[in-house]
């Protein structure tokens, strides 16, 4: 549809999400032209069933950390597949680290035509890790896989997204810090703190304080 001059579109949605019937997904902002034209819009919206990872690609995340949480389940117990998912995941949001999604379109007097949410980067973090967080804190080589993505995330980030990748950072540190106290478990864990390459700042020994809580 060829839109006319002064007419906005704000999609209520983020691409991806599920909507129900009669959902108001669009406003639209119609400065000079009046009429009805939102039956036109939407009839160039596109509708999918499912989550397709080639339409969208935070349904791809999304199904790397249920692939995770479902591999660390008791019925299955493979930490293996867990550990390659949030590889996959931290290389991904590696390269989402370095580009700045588009979230509207914009006509030749860089006047807003469309816009639409995009998720942010804190939202998709918490989103990822904190399941795989919840169903496989018991496991310290899932704990150490997820405080090694987030020191790989830290090379790649802006000081704003390295703020929220400090706080996961920090969780997973209070995490081993409580579930691992014996002292070979100790022991292991402090070895592998700050290995690697990394811009988070991290303890070199587990508090004891939060060990004995």
């Amino acid at each position: 549809m060829s839109l006319k001059k002064g007419l906005e579109i704000h999609l209520n949605f983020s691409f991806g999400d599920f909507v129900v019937s009669n959902f108001p997904i669009i406003g639209v902002v119609d400065k000079k032209n009046g009429g009805e034209v939102n039956d036109k819009i939407i009839s160039c919206l596109d509708y999918a069933e499912g989550e397709s990872t080639k339409e969208h690609y935070v349904n791809g995340f999304t199904q790397l950390m249920e692939i995770a949480v479902k591999s660390l389940s008791p019925g299955i117990n493979d930490p293996g597949t867990a550990r390659l998912c949030i590889h996959q995941i931290t290389e991904l949001l590696a390269q989402r680290l370095q580009i700045t999604p588009c979230n509207m379109i914009v006509d030749s007097e860089n006047e807003c035509l469309v816009s639409w949410h995009e998720e942010g980067f804190d939202s998709l973090m918490f989103r990822l890790f904190n399941p795989i967080l919840h169903y496989g804190k018991d496991d310290l080589s899932i704990c150490l896989s997820l405080l090694k993505a987030f020191k790989t995330l830290s090379n790649f980030a802006s000081c704003e997204d390295r703020l929220v990748i400090q706080q996961h950072a920090e969780r997973i540190v209070d995490v081993i810090s409580v579930n691992y106290t014996d002292p070979l478990e100790v022991k292991f864990a402090e070895a592998r703190l700050n290995v690697g390459v990394h811009r988070l700042d991290l303890p070199k020994n587990l508090s004891k304080e939060a060990a004995s809580s």
